[in-house]
C-alpha cells in the first residue's frame, strides 16, 4: 500500500468519526427528536449480529422486532459532566 493511500485511508476514517460525532450533537437540538432512539438505530444498523446484511437489520426494527431500552438518566448524567467538569483541571492527566 502506498503511503497516499495510507493517507487517504485515515483522512475518511478520521472524517466518518468526525462525522458521527457532529450528527448526533446536531439531532440532540432537534425537540422533537429522540437522540437516545437513533443511537439505538444505529447501533442494531451497523451491528452484524442482529442480521447478516443492512436490509435485515432494519427489517428487524420496522417490524417490531426488538425493544430498545436505556438505562441512562438524561438528568443525572449532565449533572456529573458539569461537576467533572467544575472539579478536574483541564490539563488533568490521567
Amino acid at each position: 500500500m502506498s503511503n497516499s493511500t495510507e493517507r487517504s485511508g485515515i483522512a475518511y476514517g478520521l472524517g466518518a468519526y468526525i462525522t458521527w460525532g457532529l450528527l448526533t450533537i446536531y439531532w440532540k437540538f432537534l425537540k422533537q427528536f429522540n437522540a437516545v432512539e437513533l443511537i439505538g438505530w444505529r447501533i442494531v444498523t451497523s451491528s452484524p449480529e442482529f442480521g447478516l446484511a443492512i436490509e435485515d437489520r432494519e427489517t428487524l426494527l420496522r417490524r417490531g422486532g426488538l425493544e430498545i431500552y436505556s438505562t441512562m438518566d438524561i438528568e443525572v448524567q449532565n449533572t456529573t459532566d458539569k461537576v467533572v467538569k467544575r472539579e478536574m483541571p483541564i490539563d488533568n492527566e490521567w
